[in-house]
C-alpha cells in the first residue's frame, strides 16, 4: 500500500514553423508503513507535427526509488522516439442542423 499524488499535468501547443506540443507528469508515493520507502516520477514528452495528423514524437521519462534491492541502481532513466498520429475530431451529431 502506498500514498501519493501527482504532482503536475499539463500540455501546452505551440504554434511557430510547426505545431509542438508539449506534455509533462510527475508524482510522488510515500509507503505510510515505512516513510522512507518513496518512489517518484516524472515524464515528459514534445510532438513535433510535421503534417496535420502525423508527427514525430520524443520522450522522457525518470523514475526514483529510495529502497531497492542490492545492486540495482535507484533512478532510471529512459528516452524514447516515434510516430504520432492524431485522429481527426468527429463532427457532433449536434452540429448538423
Amino acid at each position: 500500500m502506498s500514498v501519493g499524488g501527482q504532482i503536475e499535468q499539463s500540455r501546452f501547443v505551440v504554434r511557430f514553423v510547426v505545431r509542438f506540443v508539449l506534455r509533462h507528469v510527475g508524482g510522488v508515493m510515500v509507503n505510510p508503513a515505512a516513510p522512507r520507502d518513496m518512489r517518484a516520477f516524472a515524464d515528459g514528452s514534445i510532438n513535433i507535427e510535421l503534417w496535420r495528423q502525423l508527427g514525430i514524437r520524443l520522450g522522457a521519462s525518470v523514475l526514483h526509488d529510495t529502497v531497492v534491492p542490492e545492486g540495482i541502481r535507484p533512478t532510471d532513466v529512459r528516452l524514447t522516439t516515434g510516430i504520432a498520429w492524431t485522429r481527426p475530431a468527429r463532427k457532433d451529431a449536434s452540429d448538423h442542423d
